[in-house]
């Protein structure tokens, strides 16, 4: 089993505010093997009523940074188990079973994302992207690493071993010596952290293969309950968020930058874009996008 925290991942604080919360079915059944249950009155219970039992767990809202996390936090066994074969056919079979229509939309995801010139912008500012060479932890089949049209080359690290469906891309996931020893111009992690259950040993496993030079940009969704915080009290969100999907960190604009910063990295520029889109299963409007360099003192 996976644990459960009582700190703020982003930020380490303690000083949070919690609410109950249940997983949805789909992650409930692949990742922890919990399906709901349903209670009959032939079980025999006295004091539970008939019903259906759904995998619980909490809503963390941390007072310090803004951040807002579910507290059970998956094992690489649990992370295997939900992201093995991701998108494949068992993955979206089962899902389409818990979320009829997810197939087509998994179709629609498959063809890549439509705001990669808002990226590219982004970014044109830190890096030529022409002769670039290009490193993207996560970067499934390389439709979405920005300017990979134009790259020298693009090294995709993604555990799901996909097939690239780019020409100048491989997938070195299995490769880790030739990664270390590569001169990146530009490292992508992007629409990684929001799944991840500590986000700090991912940014540590990027950025121990990439050189101070090196730019590396990072893009989360700034989903719609963070944006709305902005003008409504923050205690409020966790009182908001009662189910979590695949999306266990939503992040703030204080909590990725400090983030950020807590791991050696000097933020160049961060910003909320827009770029409505849908990402797996969960519809968002915007983004928060971070240009940043390893710290001179790493």
């Amino acid at each position: 089993m996976g644990i459960t925290v009582s700190h703020c991942v982003c930020c380490g604080s303690s000083d949070l505010s919690s609410n109950s919360a249940l997983w949805m079915p789909f992650i409930a059944d692949r990742a922890l093997g919990l399906p709901p249950w349903p209670i009959t009155k032939e079980m025999g219970f006295r004091s539970i009523q008939e019903g259906t039992a759904y995998a619980l767990c909490k809503s963390l809202h941390c007072r310090s940074c803004g951040h807002l996390f579910a507290d059970y936090r998956f094992n690489e066994t649990e992370m295997r188990s939900l992201y093995c074969d991701y998108r494949g056919d068992t993955y979206t079979n089962l899902r389409d079973s818990y979320e009829p229509g997810y197939s087509r939309q998994n179709t629609a995801l498959s063809q890549g994302n439509d705001y990669m010139r808002l990226v590219e912008d982004f970014l044109s500012e830190f890096i030529r992207g022409r002769d670039a060479t290009i490193l993207d932890w996560g970067g499934d089949t390389g439709l979405n690493t920005p300017f990979h049209s134009i790259a020298k080359a693009v090294h995709i690290y993604d555990p799901s071993n996909k097939a690239v469906q780019i020409t100048n891309a491989v997938n070195i996931y299995k490769s880790d010596g030739f990664l270390v020893n590569y001169d990146y111009d530009l490292a992508v992690l992007s629409n990684v952290l929001e799944h991840i259950p500590f986000p700090s040993e991912t940014l540590n496993d990027v950025t121990r293969h990439i050189s101070r030079q090196c730019v590396l940009y990072v893009e989360v969704p700034y989903e719609t309950i963070q944006t709305e915080a902005l003008t409504k009290p923050p205690f409020t969100l966790r009182n908001k968020k009662f189910h979590w999907h695949e999306h266990i960190n939503l992040f703030s604009l204080s909590s990725l930058s400090i983030l950020l910063q807590q791991n050696g990295l000097e933020i160049l520029r961060i910003t909320a874009a827009n770029a409505s889109c849908d990402l797996d299963g969960v519809s968002f409007s915007r983004i928060l996008q971070v240009a940043c360099k390893k710290s001179a003192n790493e």
